[in-house]
């Protein structure tokens, strides 16, 4: 197992490594589409850009209540956000605005998983 700071690590303007990590293993994968689009995020909101979760193990995305077996949180390809600082409307009509072909909106938890599929899809949760 790596030691739990390995990956703190600037990759980016805004983002360290560790933000994406599986919180079980400490490992990351990141597809580097979506870090691009997440700077692009922060940059047009003006604040900063949680991270809720990154990449997943198997073994953490089956710990996950409702994960999708599949989920492109398991190729790195995927991030739960939200921003603290700006109306979470505002947030959603950012990132549309940035170019992620998925995202699914969970308004009940103020939420928004942004991934960087091939095709288009948005949907949103109760």
């Amino acid at each position: 197992m790596k030691p739990k700071y390995l990956n703190k690590i600037k990759i980016s303007e805004h983002f360290y490594l560790i933000e994406f990590e599986s919180p079980d293993t400490h490992e990351v994968q990141l597809d580097a589409r979506l870090l691009v689009r997440l700077e692009m995020v922060r940059d047009c909101a003006l604040s900063p850009v949680v991270i809720q979760s990154g990449y997943r193990t198997p073994e953490h995305n089956k710990s996950i209540n409702g994960a999708a077996k599949n989920s492109y949180h398991l190729r790195g390809m995927a991030a739960d956000i939200f921003c603290p600082k700006i109306i979470f409307s505002e947030l959603i009509s950012i990132v549309k605005r940035c170019g992620f072909n998925g995202i699914i909106v969970h308004n009940k938890h103020q939420y928004i998983h942004v991934d960087v599929r091939d095709k288009k899809y948005y949907t949103e949760t109760a």
